[in-house]
Protein backbone atom coordinates (compact mmCIF):
# COMPACT_ATOMS: atom_id res chain seq x y z
CA UNK A 1 0.00 0.00 0.00
CA UNK A 2 1.40 3.40 -1.01
CA UNK A 3 1.22 5.87 1.87
CA UNK A 4 2.59 8.66 -0.32
CA UNK A 5 2.07 8.81 -4.07
CA UNK A 6 3.04 11.68 -6.36
CA UNK A 7 3.13 12.12 -10.13
CA UNK A 8 4.84 15.07 -11.84
CA UNK A 9 4.61 17.06 -8.60
CA UNK A 10 6.15 20.49 -9.18
CA UNK A 11 6.51 23.83 -7.45
CA UNK A 12 7.47 27.07 -9.14
CA UNK A 13 7.99 30.37 -7.34
CA UNK A 14 7.63 33.74 -9.07
CA UNK A 15 6.42 31.86 -12.17
CA UNK A 16 10.02 31.08 -13.13
CA UNK A 17 11.98 29.48 -10.27
CA UNK A 18 11.37 25.70 -10.40
CA UNK A 19 12.11 24.36 -6.90
CA UNK A 20 10.55 20.90 -7.35
CA UNK A 21 10.41 19.50 -10.87
CA UNK A 22 8.09 16.61 -11.87
CA UNK A 23 8.61 14.56 -8.72
CA UNK A 24 7.40 10.93 -8.79
CA UNK A 25 7.35 9.14 -5.42
CA UNK A 26 5.76 5.94 -4.13
CA UNK A 27 6.39 5.30 -0.43
CA UNK A 28 5.09 2.16 1.23
CA UNK A 29 3.50 1.63 4.65
CA UNK A 30 5.89 1.01 7.54
CA UNK A 31 9.08 1.97 5.74
CA UNK A 32 11.67 4.58 6.63
CA UNK A 33 12.12 6.69 3.52
CA UNK A 34 15.22 8.86 3.41
CA UNK A 35 15.10 12.01 1.29
CA UNK A 36 18.59 13.32 0.57
CA UNK A 37 19.98 16.29 -1.27
CA UNK A 38 22.09 19.43 -0.86
CA UNK A 39 20.74 22.66 0.61
CA UNK A 40 18.17 24.19 -1.72
CA UNK A 41 17.50 20.90 -3.51
CA UNK A 42 13.76 20.99 -2.78
CA UNK A 43 13.45 18.65 0.23
CA UNK A 44 11.57 20.96 2.60
CA UNK A 45 9.43 22.35 -0.22
CA UNK A 46 8.37 18.79 -1.06
CA UNK A 47 7.35 18.12 2.54
CA UNK A 48 5.40 21.37 2.72
CA UNK A 49 3.43 20.38 -0.38
CA UNK A 50 2.73 16.89 0.95
CA UNK A 51 1.38 18.13 4.28
CA UNK A 52 -0.75 20.89 2.80
CA UNK A 53 1.29 23.93 3.83
CA UNK A 54 2.17 24.82 0.24
CA UNK A 55 0.03 24.44 -2.88
CA UNK A 56 1.78 22.61 -5.77
CA UNK A 57 2.10 24.38 -9.10
CA UNK A 58 1.19 21.22 -10.99
CA UNK A 59 1.08 17.45 -10.72
CA UNK A 60 -0.92 15.10 -8.53
CA UNK A 61 -0.39 13.54 -5.13
CA UNK A 62 -1.99 11.71 -2.24
CA UNK A 63 -0.96 11.22 1.36
CA UNK A 64 -2.66 8.41 3.33
CA UNK A 65 -5.17 8.25 0.50
CA UNK A 66 -6.08 11.94 0.84
CA UNK A 67 -5.70 14.37 -2.08
CA UNK A 68 -3.00 16.98 -1.43
CA UNK A 69 -5.14 19.67 -3.06
CA UNK A 70 -8.62 19.11 -1.64
CA UNK A 71 -8.05 17.18 1.61
CA UNK A 72 -5.20 18.97 3.32
CA UNK A 73 -7.02 19.19 6.67
CA UNK A 74 -7.51 15.41 6.76
CA UNK A 75 -3.83 14.95 5.96
CA UNK A 76 -2.73 17.22 8.80
CA UNK A 77 -5.00 15.41 11.27
CA UNK A 78 -3.41 12.05 10.50
CA UNK A 79 0.30 12.88 10.27
CA UNK A 80 3.04 14.00 12.64
CA UNK A 81 5.56 16.66 11.65
CA UNK A 82 8.88 17.61 13.23
CA UNK A 83 10.07 20.75 11.46
CA UNK A 84 13.69 21.59 10.71
CA UNK A 85 13.50 24.66 12.94
CA UNK A 86 12.92 24.03 16.64
CA UNK A 87 9.18 24.34 17.34
CA UNK A 88 8.73 23.76 21.08
CA UNK A 89 7.90 26.51 23.56
CA UNK A 90 10.97 27.13 25.77
CA UNK A 91 9.06 28.80 28.61
CA UNK A 92 6.66 25.85 29.00
CA UNK A 93 7.47 22.59 30.77
CA UNK A 94 7.97 19.28 28.99
CA UNK A 95 4.51 18.17 30.09
CA UNK A 96 2.84 21.43 29.05
CA UNK A 97 4.36 21.23 25.57
CA UNK A 98 3.16 17.65 25.07
CA UNK A 99 -0.41 18.49 26.15
CA UNK A 100 -0.48 21.62 24.03
CA UNK A 101 0.54 19.78 20.86
CA UNK A 102 -1.97 17.03 21.58
CA UNK A 103 -4.76 19.65 21.46
CA UNK A 104 -3.53 20.88 18.09
CA UNK A 105 -4.13 17.42 16.65
CA UNK A 106 -7.87 17.42 17.54
CA UNK A 107 -7.22 15.52 20.80
CA UNK A 108 -8.86 17.94 23.25
CA UNK A 109 -12.09 15.94 23.69
CA UNK A 110 -10.63 13.10 25.75
CA UNK A 111 -8.24 14.57 28.30
CA UNK A 112 -7.95 11.37 30.33
CA UNK A 113 -6.90 9.35 27.29
CA UNK A 114 -4.43 12.08 26.30
CA UNK A 115 -2.86 12.13 29.76
CA UNK A 116 -2.51 8.34 29.81
CA UNK A 117 -0.92 8.33 26.36
CA UNK A 118 1.54 11.10 27.24
CA UNK A 119 2.43 9.35 30.50
CA UNK A 120 3.24 6.18 28.58
CA UNK A 121 5.30 8.10 26.03
CA UNK A 122 7.25 9.80 28.83
CA UNK A 123 8.01 6.40 30.34
CA UNK A 124 9.10 5.00 26.97
CA UNK A 125 11.33 7.94 26.06
CA UNK A 126 12.76 8.65 29.51
CA UNK A 127 10.90 11.85 30.39
CA UNK A 128 9.19 10.73 33.61
CA UNK A 129 11.68 12.63 35.78
CA UNK A 130 11.82 15.58 33.39
CA UNK A 131 8.14 16.33 32.84
CA UNK A 132 8.24 19.45 35.03
CA UNK A 133 11.46 20.74 33.46
CA UNK A 134 11.31 23.89 31.34
CA UNK A 135 12.13 23.08 27.72
CA UNK A 136 14.75 25.85 27.65
CA UNK A 137 16.75 23.82 30.17
CA UNK A 138 16.88 20.67 28.03
CA UNK A 139 19.88 19.68 25.92
CA UNK A 140 19.54 19.53 22.14
CA UNK A 141 19.11 15.76 22.15
CA UNK A 142 16.33 15.83 24.73
CA UNK A 143 14.58 18.62 22.83
CA UNK A 144 14.58 16.42 19.72
CA UNK A 145 13.12 13.53 21.71
CA UNK A 146 10.38 15.80 23.03
CA UNK A 147 9.65 17.10 19.53
CA UNK A 148 9.18 13.48 18.49
CA UNK A 149 6.77 12.83 21.38
CA UNK A 150 4.76 15.95 20.52
CA UNK A 151 4.45 14.70 16.93
CA UNK A 152 3.07 11.27 17.89
CA UNK A 153 0.71 11.98 20.82
CA UNK A 154 -2.24 11.56 18.43
CA UNK A 155 -0.93 8.22 17.08
CA UNK A 156 -0.33 9.28 13.45
CA UNK A 157 0.10 6.80 10.61
CA UNK A 158 2.79 8.90 8.96
CA UNK A 159 5.61 10.95 10.44
CA UNK A 160 7.56 13.67 8.61
CA UNK A 161 10.98 14.45 10.11
CA UNK A 162 12.87 17.33 8.51
CA UNK A 163 16.55 16.84 9.42
CA UNK A 164 15.66 15.54 12.91
CA UNK A 165 19.26 14.78 13.96
CA UNK A 166 20.89 18.03 12.82
CA UNK A 167 23.12 19.46 15.51
CA UNK A 168 23.03 16.49 17.91
CA UNK A 169 26.00 14.39 18.96
CA UNK A 170 26.66 10.93 17.42
CA UNK A 171 25.45 9.00 20.46
CA UNK A 172 22.15 10.89 20.59
CA UNK A 173 21.79 10.46 16.83
CA UNK A 174 22.09 6.71 17.21
CA UNK A 175 19.55 6.70 20.04
CA UNK A 176 17.10 8.71 17.94
CA UNK A 177 17.47 6.23 15.10
CA UNK A 178 16.68 3.39 17.48
CA UNK A 179 13.45 5.24 18.25
CA UNK A 180 12.73 5.66 14.53
CA UNK A 181 13.08 1.90 14.02
CA UNK A 182 10.76 1.23 16.94
CA UNK A 183 8.14 3.53 15.42
CA UNK A 184 8.47 1.89 11.99
CA UNK A 185 8.05 -1.54 13.61
CA UNK A 186 4.61 -0.45 14.85
CA UNK A 187 3.52 0.31 11.27
CA UNK A 188 4.20 4.05 11.23
CA UNK A 189 5.75 5.30 7.99
CA UNK A 190 8.64 7.75 8.38
CA UNK A 191 9.68 10.35 5.80
CA UNK A 192 13.09 11.66 6.86
CA UNK A 193 15.29 14.32 5.28
CA UNK A 194 18.97 14.22 6.17
CA UNK A 195 22.44 15.32 5.07
CA UNK A 196 24.21 12.45 6.80
CA UNK A 197 25.31 9.61 4.53
CA UNK A 198 25.60 7.14 7.40
CA UNK A 199 21.92 7.80 8.10
CA UNK A 200 21.07 7.08 4.48
CA UNK A 201 22.43 3.56 4.98
CA UNK A 202 19.88 3.06 7.78
CA UNK A 203 16.83 3.84 5.64
CA UNK A 204 14.68 1.17 3.98
CA UNK A 205 14.58 3.20 0.77
CA UNK A 206 16.16 6.42 -0.46
CA UNK A 207 15.44 9.26 -2.81
CA UNK A 208 18.13 11.71 -3.90
CA UNK A 209 16.96 15.11 -5.12
CA UNK A 210 19.11 17.80 -6.71
CA UNK A 211 18.00 21.08 -8.25
CA UNK A 212 14.41 19.95 -7.77
CA UNK A 213 14.74 16.72 -9.78
CA UNK A 214 14.72 13.20 -8.40
CA UNK A 215 18.06 11.72 -9.45
CA UNK A 216 17.57 8.23 -8.01
CA UNK A 217 15.09 6.35 -5.83
CA UNK A 218 15.61 2.79 -4.61
CA UNK A 219 16.73 0.62 -1.70
CA UNK A 220 20.28 1.38 -0.47
CA UNK A 221 21.76 -1.93 -1.65
CA UNK A 222 20.12 -1.55 -5.06
CA UNK A 223 21.56 1.94 -5.42
CA UNK A 224 25.04 0.61 -4.73
CA UNK A 225 24.70 -1.88 -7.58
CA UNK A 226 24.43 1.10 -9.93
CA UNK A 227 28.20 1.34 -9.51
CA UNK A 228 28.76 -2.30 -10.47
CA UNK A 229 30.68 -1.19 -13.59
CA UNK A 230 32.96 1.01 -11.49
CA UNK A 231 36.08 0.28 -9.49
CA UNK A 232 36.39 1.83 -6.03
CA UNK A 233 40.04 2.29 -5.10
CA UNK A 234 41.61 3.69 -1.95
CA UNK A 235 45.22 4.77 -2.39
CA UNK A 236 47.64 6.16 0.17
CA UNK A 237 51.09 7.66 -0.14
CA UNK A 238 53.32 9.88 2.00
CA UNK A 239 52.11 12.88 -0.05
CA UNK A 240 48.41 12.43 -0.75
CA UNK A 241 47.95 16.03 -1.92
CA UNK A 242 50.51 15.64 -4.68
CA UNK A 243 49.09 12.22 -5.59
CA UNK A 244 45.54 13.55 -5.83
CA UNK A 245 46.59 16.47 -8.03
CA UNK A 246 48.44 14.15 -10.42
CA UNK A 247 45.60 11.61 -10.63
CA UNK A 248 43.03 14.29 -11.41
CA UNK A 249 45.19 15.52 -14.29
CA UNK A 250 46.00 12.04 -15.58
CA UNK A 251 42.47 10.63 -15.22
CA UNK A 252 39.97 13.50 -15.67
CA UNK A 253 37.15 11.06 -16.48
CA UNK A 254 37.36 9.45 -13.01
CA UNK A 255 36.05 10.74 -9.69
CA UNK A 256 38.98 11.40 -7.34
CA UNK A 257 38.83 12.99 -3.89
CA UNK A 258 40.32 12.90 -0.39
CA UNK A 259 38.75 10.28 1.86
CA UNK A 260 40.28 10.19 5.32
CA UNK A 261 43.93 9.12 5.01
CA UNK A 262 43.36 7.87 1.48
CA UNK A 263 42.65 9.12 -2.02
CA UNK A 264 39.35 7.56 -3.12
CA UNK A 265 38.91 6.83 -6.81
CA UNK A 266 35.62 5.94 -8.49
CA UNK A 267 36.40 4.86 -12.02
CA UNK A 268 35.51 2.55 -14.87
CA UNK A 269 39.19 1.91 -15.46
CA UNK A 270 41.06 -1.01 -13.95
CA UNK A 271 43.15 -0.86 -10.82
CA UNK A 272 46.15 -1.86 -12.96
CA UNK A 273 45.77 1.24 -15.15
CA UNK A 274 46.04 3.51 -12.14
CA UNK A 275 48.98 1.70 -10.58
CA UNK A 276 50.89 1.76 -13.86
CA UNK A 277 50.35 5.48 -14.32
CA UNK A 278 51.63 6.13 -10.80
CA UNK A 279 54.76 4.00 -11.11
CA UNK A 280 55.61 5.71 -14.40
CA UNK A 281 55.71 9.09 -12.67
CA UNK A 282 59.07 9.34 -10.88
CA UNK A 283 58.02 12.50 -9.03
CA UNK A 284 55.48 10.54 -6.97
CA UNK A 285 56.42 8.72 -3.81
CA UNK A 286 55.69 4.96 -3.71
CA UNK A 287 52.22 3.92 -2.63
CA UNK A 288 51.81 2.77 0.94
CA UNK A 289 48.40 1.20 0.31
CA UNK A 290 46.23 0.31 -2.69
CA UNK A 291 42.91 -1.17 -1.63
CA UNK A 292 39.84 -2.17 -3.62
CA UNK A 293 36.76 -1.13 -1.64
CA UNK A 294 33.02 -1.66 -1.82
CA UNK A 295 30.85 1.30 -2.86
CA UNK A 296 29.02 3.32 -0.25
CA UNK A 297 25.88 5.42 -0.57
CA UNK A 298 28.15 8.47 -0.44
CA UNK A 299 30.00 7.16 -3.51
CA UNK A 300 26.72 6.71 -5.38
CA UNK A 301 25.50 10.20 -4.61
CA UNK A 302 28.91 11.70 -5.37
CA UNK A 303 28.76 10.22 -8.88
CA UNK A 304 25.16 11.38 -9.29
CA UNK A 305 26.08 14.90 -8.24
CA UNK A 306 29.17 15.13 -10.43
CA UNK A 307 27.36 13.82 -13.50
CA UNK A 308 24.56 16.31 -12.90
CA UNK A 309 27.15 19.10 -12.76
CA UNK A 310 28.92 17.85 -15.90
CA UNK A 311 25.77 17.46 -17.99
CA UNK A 312 22.22 18.68 -17.56
CA UNK A 313 20.95 16.91 -20.65
CA UNK A 314 19.91 13.79 -18.71
CA UNK A 315 18.26 14.09 -15.27
CA UNK A 316 19.22 10.53 -14.42
CA UNK A 317 22.80 9.43 -15.18
CA UNK A 318 22.08 5.78 -14.41
CA UNK A 319 19.86 3.53 -16.49
CA UNK A 320 17.09 1.99 -14.42
CA UNK A 321 14.99 -0.98 -15.37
Amino acid sequence: MSIIETRNLSKTFDQKTMVVNNLDLSIQKGEIFGFLGPNGAGKTTTIRMLIGLLAPSKGTGSVLGFNIYQETEKIRQNIGYVAQSFGLYPDLTVEENAHFYATLYRQANNKIEISQRIKKLFQTYGFTDKKKTLVQNLSGGWKQRLSLICAITHQPQLLFLDEPTAGVDPVTRRELWDLFYELAATGITLFITTHYMEEAERCHSLGFIMDGKLMACDKPNNLKTKLKDHQILDLKSSNNIKLEKYLKQAHPDSHIFQFGNHIRIITKKSKTDFLKSITKNKDLTPLEEAITSKPTIEDVFFVLTKKKEDSTSSPNPFSYS
